[in-house]
């Protein structure tokens, strides 16, 4: 029986010239041509799609070590020959390289993820009402409502220290919110990752009409107060302004009792601070 070590690895197919990964991809029951998969990539986002219409399409002979073959040369036939087209694999490789760098503290893992959105967005369509609609555009390592979210946090984060990542956040959420204004969840928080960013960025009046637009939205949402009082409590190195504070988080209380006790610590802090 082959071991782990028998099966083909993409490090194996990389070195085989192009011509020799067709014809063994012929010798296992897919008789394609270059021509052929390039018509292949323009119709498809992933290497994986591809190997799905083979199933589909022929009588695929790769068993044992072979059995991994046909989807891994597609991944590598397609960087080698459409290597303007970013596939869902090369995006998923672009992802884990930001979150390693991100991980070390350094910002362009950001910007990383930042070319991946805009790779991205050509490729929803206006039937994808929800971030999980868009599924079918990326399917990698990562869930896509879960990266989202997270690019959101970590520009947020990057603009700590260079505040030009706050224009870069308003411009996301805001482009997130008109793709996928389905999203009951993730909009919310993204509209007031919005209004957040206007106030450290300065622009304090066109905060405050983004807070009320929040409200205005989902006037029983606790966190749309919350987190518009910490803006005015100095808690982000902003001047304050306590009592502006105080009376936020005060309009916070009783819309979730769950989140009482967090909105009292606040008001407790800000005025020990006073």
């Amino acid at each position: 029986m082959n071991n782990f070590l028998d099966f083909w690895s993409p490090e194996d197919i990389e070195p085989i010239p192009t011509e020799e990964i067709f014809l063994m991809l012929a010798d296992l029951g897919i008789p394609v041509t270059e021509e052929m998969f390039l018509e292949e990539v323009a119709a498809c986002h992933s290497a994986a799609e591809i190997y799905k219409r083979w199933k589909s399409l022929y009588v695929i002979m790769a068993e044992g070590r072979d059995a991994d073959f046909p989807w891994m040369a597609a991944d590598v036939l397609w960087r080698r020959l459409a290597p303007d087209k970013i596939s869902v694999e090369m995006l998923d490789d672009m992802m884990q390289e930001g979150y390693e760098l991100i991980e070390e503290g350094d910002p362009q893992g950001c910007h990383i993820w930042l070319e991946i959105w805009e790779v991205l967005k050509p490729r929803f369509t206006s039937e994808m009402r929800k971030v999980d609609d868009a599924n079918s555009v990326f399917e990698g390592s990562e869930f896509l409502s879960n990266w989202c979210q997270d690019l959101e946090m970590e520009l947020r984060d990057a603009a700590v220290h260079d505040p030009t990542f706050h224009d870069l956040r308003i411009r996301y959420c805001r482009e997130f919110c008109e793709f996928f204004p389905e999203e009951t969840i993730i909009v919310p928080n993204m509209k007031r990752a919005v209004a957040e960013s206007l106030y450290l960025s300065g622009k304090t009046d066109e905060a405050d009409m983004e807070f009320l637009a929040c409200v205005a939205a989902d006037p029983k949402d606790p966190w749309n107060y919350i987190i518009w009082g910490d803006m005015y409590s100095g808690m982000e190195g902003q001047p304050s302004d306590p009592s502006r504070a105080e009376d936020l988080y005060r309009k916070a209380l009783g819309l979730d009792p769950q989140e009482d006790k967090g909105i009292r610590e606040r008001i407790a802090d800000l005025r020990k601070r006073r």
